[in-house]
């Protein structure tokens, strides 16, 4: 089957003024934000962030991640100045940070409107907005006591991830995976994985092939989970590593830790250190690290543990001729 997406013309660069301006004149005496710590945010957010809208049309703005990453969270609530981060439930194992005041609401909204690039949760972005302009036509508690709040008008992009900026950072600190299997036989199978729910943001997730030259889509093993999946030690390292990417935007979770004893194993691989059977005892736990590390991170937005994706799925989805007449062609044949 061949699923024909109609092309739209692709924008690249975020545009951040709109928030930027109002964080000035709303809190004069602190830094704002960069531009880097900005766009990296708006891609974990995309990951692991929720515009949600209560029974009562409260408005809250969420961003759920495990107590590994709790530190995480604070320099989010720190570099903002506004927000709180409490624990979910009485474990303490699941934290949030939350912004539910109408006055840093609207930042939010101006931070992330026309500035997201996953479809799915353009749709969700969209009603959170509906629902806080409607807030503001009926009056609120904040406008009774003379604070003004504009009508914000939903700006419609077509943004695309590229290399020259964070976004990347972002989405693979929520949802991104490195992992490595190494087994006694001396097998190995090396994988970097982009996952996201949705049959609508597949032509999102084929870029990342253009990006990084390599890897394809394939179905998760939940339902209407995709993945984008990059392996092989040779294709990573002569396409994928030498780009530099993570070097040059480095994860803030606990992916980063990850990312480099994967990258680590790697080299040792490719060194042809996993078939000396002195070292491969070592590799295996080391690789068990990794993969710790990843299951520890895959938190939904309830709080819930996620099951990452495998590679062991049989049907592959390919992305090839991804311009073609004016569309983006998906082959789901192969």
């Amino acid at each position: 089957m061949i699923l024909l997406i109609e092309e739209k013309e692709e924008e690249f660069e975020f545009k951040l003024e709109l928030f930027k301006t109002k964080y000035k004149e709303r809190y004069p005496l602190r830094q704002v934000p960069s531009d880097d710590f900005l766009i990296w945010f708006i891609g974990f957010v995309e990951g692991d962030g929720c515009f949600q809208v209560s029974n009562r049309t409260d408005l809250l703005f969420v961003v759920i991640q495990g107590i590994e990453n709790i530190e995480v969270l604070n320099e989010i609530q720190k570099v903002f100045g506004f927000g709180l981060v409490t624990s979910q439930g009485t474990s303490k194992r699941v934290w949030r940070f939350c912004v539910q005041d109408l006055l840093n609401i609207e930042l939010i909204i101006l931070l992330f409107n026309g500035n997201m690039i996953l479809p799915t949760r353009q749709v969700r972005f969209k009603a959170f907005l509906d629902i806080y302009n409607k807030k503001i036509e009926k009056g609120t508690k904040a406008t009774k006591k003379g604070i003004l709040f504009p009508n914000i008008q939903l700006i419609t992009r077509y943004l695309v991830p590229t290399l020259n900026n964070a976004w990347i950072s972002g989405i693979v600190d929520s949802e991104g995976c490195f992992s490595i299997s190494i087994k006694k036989t001396r097998s190995y199978n090396i994988i970097f994985c982009i996952s996201q729910k949705g049959e609508e943001n597949i032509p999102k997730l084929s870029k990342f092939i253009q990006l990084f030259e390599m890897g394809y889509i394939q179905p998760h093993s939940q339902k209407k989970n995709y993945s984008y999946i990059a392996g092989g030690v040779k294709n990573l390292t002569t396409k994928l590593l030498p780009k530099q990417y993570f070097e040059n935007y480095p994860m803030k979770t606990t992916k980063q830790k990850s990312y480099i004893l994967w990258l680590n194993l790697i080299n040792r691989i490719k060194n042809k250190e996993h078939l000396n059977p002195n070292f491969t005892e070592h590799l295996i736990v080391q690789a068990g690290e990794i993969n710790n590390i990843r299951r520890k991170s895959n938190i939904s937005e309830n709080g819930q543990q996620v099951p990452s994706p495998r590679p062991s799925v049989i049907e592959n989805i390919i992305a090839t001729d991804w311009f073609t007449d004016g569309y983006l062609v998906i082959d789901y044949s192969r």
